[in-house]
């Protein structure tokens, strides 16, 4: 992959675990691997649903759950907790402005929020967005700004279809019986077919004359929507990360590439799914 100038060439950056957050390390470790070791029940449960809610089933089972936001904080600053590849390039970015858009309950956040001046979290679930926003302040990262709101392309509210993962609750009904987790035959996030109202914002309402550094998009299947909305504020977007939902439709991928190429961006793919497209 061709860097961006955003990309640092030391690792040496990353943040590194303080003495005393040890056993809080030491513990999320271990609430991870070995329920799943001695538990039938729980590996079959860990398979069908996120990270954060294993944890918290977790934690609730043990009454730990006031642990949760200080696990958390602490294990989403190792770019090998969740999605490898994507999240070791994403750790040696950095910059004034980076804009997650699908916060959930602040991996990335958490992960690239000491190597940015400013971060914009944004997550409209209601009770995802109260998770995030006790894990950024557990991180003490006060230079984070939490929106509780989704991004689309127009301002005002919208349905929000619920889904049996947290983390595949979507503005759009897309893959209402799921879909295959990239590099496996696991499928996750069927729809409940229930759905709560959002209010609704677009990139170019939230940045307005201000430029990005790194926007994220991960929002299961509506991020079509939040490139529409951002047509008027693109050249301010320095680097994306998308995770392209529908990858396996054939000419999606090509698609989504062509978006970017076509407005100047360089583009990689990183893992299955996601783009990263830079400007030169």
């Amino acid at each position: 992959m061709t860097e961006s100038p955003t990309i640092a060439r030391s690792h040496g950056s990353i943040p590194v675990p303080k003495l005393g957050e040890i056993p809080i390390l030491v513990l999320g470790f271990l609430l991870l691997i070995v329920p799943v070791r001695i538990s039938k029940t729980l590996k079959d449960y860990a398979g069908k649903v996120s990270f954060h809610e294993y944890l918290h089933h977790v934690c609730n089972r043990l009454h730990l759950l006031n642990l949760l936001p200080r696990i958390e904080s602490t294990l989403f600053r190792f770019p090998t907790m969740y999605e490898g590849e994507l999240a070791s390039c994403l750790a040696n970015t950095s910059g004034n402005l980076f804009v997650d858009i699908g916060a959930n309950v602040g991996r990335y956040t958490l992960l690239l929020g000491h190597r940015y001046d400013e971060v914009i979290a944004i997550e409209p679930t209601p009770d995802t967005f109260t998770y995030l926003k006790a894990n950024v302040a557990q991180a003490s990262l006060s230079n984070v700004q939490c929106l509780q709101c989704a991004v689309s392309n127009q301002v005002g509210t919208a349905d929000f279809h619920l889904a049996e993962s947290a983390e595949s609750h979507s503005l759009v009904k897309t893959h209402a019986n799921g879909h295959r987790v990239p590099g496996t035959d696991r499928i996750v996030g069927a729809l409940t077919g229930k759905k709560i109202t959002v209010p609704t914002q677009t990139l170019a309402t939230i940045l307005k004359d201000r430029s990005a550094d790194l926007v994220k998009v991960d929002v299961e299947g509506a991020e079509w929507l939040v490139l529409e909305g951002a047509k008027p504020v693109v050249k301010q977007v320095r680097s994306w990360c998308v995770e392209l939902h529908d990858w396996e439709e054939e000419g999606k991928k090509e698609e989504l590439e062509a978006w970017f190429t076509s407005r100047g961006y360089k583009c990689s793919w990183l893992q299955h799914n996601h783009i990263y497209a830079y400007q030169p």
